[in-house]
C-alpha cells in the first residue's frame, strides 16, 4: 500500500481499531465533522500538497477515533465531577457559574433573533441572563475583585432597563468577555470570574452612553489586535509587512536559526536569475523544514511572497483578511468612524522588540512603508 497520502480518502466501516463509531453517520459521511474531513484537514495541517505527508488513511482514522474517544472521557470526567459536588451541596466554581454564563447569553441570542419569540419568552431569557451574571458578580466579589460592575446592583430597575435597551449587544458583550478570559489562559477550572467581570467594565457593559461603550469595544478589539503578535512575533510581523534588506534579514535570521532553513534556499528563493522551477523547489523545501521543525504548528504562520522574493510571517490583520465579512465591517466602517488607523493597529513607529524584552519604545519605522495587507500569491 502506498505510503504516501494520495490527497484524499474515503472511509469505509473496519478501517478504524476499533470501530467505535464506524456506523455513526456524523464520523463516516460526507458532513463537516466526518471522518474524510479530518483526514483532509490533518493532511493540509502537515504541509499537505506542498510537503509530502507519509501517512496513510487508516492512521488519521485511528487518530480521530482517538481523539473522540478522549473528548468523551473529559466531558464525562467533569460531568461526574459537577454532579458529585452538586449532590454534596457544594458549590461548583468558576468554571460552572462562567459555563451557565455562556449558555445564557447564548440563549438570550436566540430568543432575541427569533420573530416570533413571545414577551414571556423573552422576560425568561432575561432573567436567566441576569440570574447567570449575579451568580458570576458573587464570585467574583469573593475573589476579592473590585470594580463599577461588583458593586452594580443587578436587581435595579436601571439595570433591568439596560438589559433590554442593550439586548443582543448584551449577550454580545458577555461571550466576548468568556472569549477574552479563555483566550489569555483562563480556562477550564481555573476560568476566573473576576476576569470576566473585568473584561466587561473594559467592554463597557454598564456604560449608559451609546458612544462610550462603541469606543470601548472597538478599543478593546484593537488592543486584541495589537496584543496578537507579542515579543519575538512583534519582531516578525513588523519586518514582514515592509520589504527593506534589514527586514529581510530579521526574518531569515529568525526562519534559519530558530526553524532550521536553509540560508541557500532563501537565497534562491530571493534571486532573480532563478527560474521558477528553482525557486518552488526552494520554496517546497523551506516550508518542509518548517513543518518538520515545529511539527506542523508553525506552517501556517508563514507565506512565499512571490512579489517580494521572500519567505515571510503572516501579521494579524492579514489573518483577519481571511474573514473577509468581519475585516471589511472593521476596516472600512467601524476604525474609520474611530479614526484608528492600520499603522496605529500595527504599532508602527513601536521599537522592534528584542525577543528577551517586552518595553516598548518610539523610533522612526527603518525605510517607506509599503502596503502591509497582500494576498499571498
Amino acid at each position: 500500500m502506498e505510503a504516501i497520502w494520495a490527497g484524499s480518502s474515503s472511509f469505509s466501516s473496519g478501517n478504524t481499531p476499533y470501530g467505535f463509531y464506524d456506523s455513526d453517520t456524523e464520523f463516516s459521511g460526507s458532513g463537516n465533522h466526518s471522518v474524510d474531513k479530518f483526514a483532509d484537514w490533518a493532511a493540509k495541517r502537515l504541509g499537505y500538497p506542498i510537503v509530502e505527508v507519509e501517512l496513510q488513511d487508516k492512521q488519521f482514522y485511528a487518530c480521530y477515533e482517538e481523539a473522540i474517544t478522549e473528548y468523551s472521557a473529559q466531558v464525562n470526567q467533569f460531568n461526574i465531577r459537577d454532579n458529585m459536588l452538586a449532590l454534596q451541596g457544594q458549590e461548583t466554581g468558576s468554571s460552572v457559574s462562567m459555563g451557565k454564563l455562556l449558555i445564557a447569553s447564548n440563549n438570550y441570542s436566540q430568543v432575541m433573533n427569533t420573530p416570533g419569540a413571545t414577551d414571556a419568552e423573552k422576560e425568561a431569557a432575561q432573567q436567566e441572563l441576569v440570574s447567570a451574571l449575579k451568580v458570576v458578580q458573587a464570585r467574583a466579589k469573593e475573589q476579592g475583585f473590585s470594580n463599577s460592575l461588583t458593586e452594580m446592583d443587578l436587581e435595579s430597575d436601571a439595570f433591568q432597563d439596560l438589559i433590554v435597551k442593550r439586548g443582543l449587544l448584551s449577550a454580545g458583550q458577555l461571550r466576548l468577555a468568556y472569549a477574552a478570559a479563555a483566550a489569555d489562559g483562563q480556562t477550564g477550572t481555573s476560568l476566573s470570574d473576576k476576569d470576566v467581570i473585568n473584561f466587561l467594565e473594559q467592554l463597557g457593559f454598564n456604560d449608559k452612553n451609546a458612544k462610550l461603550v462603541g469606543k470601548k469595544l472597538t478599543g478593546f478589539v484593537v488592543n486584541r489586535l495589537q496584543n496578537f503578535d507579542s515579543r519575538e512575533f512583534r519582531d516578525l510581523a513588523n519586518n514582514s509587512r515592509t520589504h527593506t534588506p534589514a527586514n529581510i534579514q530579521r526574518v531569515n535570521n529568525y526562519l534559519v536559526g530558530t526553524l532550521g532553513v536553509s540560508r541557500g534556499d532563501l537565497a534562491t528563493i530571493a534571486d532573480p536569475s532563478k527560474s521558477q522551477e528553482e525557486k518552488d523547489k526552494a520554496v517546497s523545501n523551506v516550508f518542509e523544514r518548517i513543518a518538520n521543525t515545529s511539527r506542523g504548528t508553525a506552517f501556517s504562520d508563514f507565506v512565499y511572497d512571490k512579489e517580494n522574493g521572500r519567505i515571510r510571517y503572516k501579521p494579524v490583520l492579514e489573518r483577519l483578511r481571511g474573514r473577509e465579512r468581519i475585516y471589511n465591517e472593521y476596516m472600512n466602517k467601524i476604525f474609520p468612524h474611530y479614526e484608528i488607523t492600520e499603522d496605529e493597529i500595527n504599532l508602527v513607529g513601536e521599537r522592534e522588540t528584542d525577543p528577551l524584552q517586552t518595553g516598548r519604545g518610539s523610533q522612526t519605522p527603518a525605510g517607506t512603508l509599503q502596503i502591509r495587507i497582500r494576498t499571498p500569491s
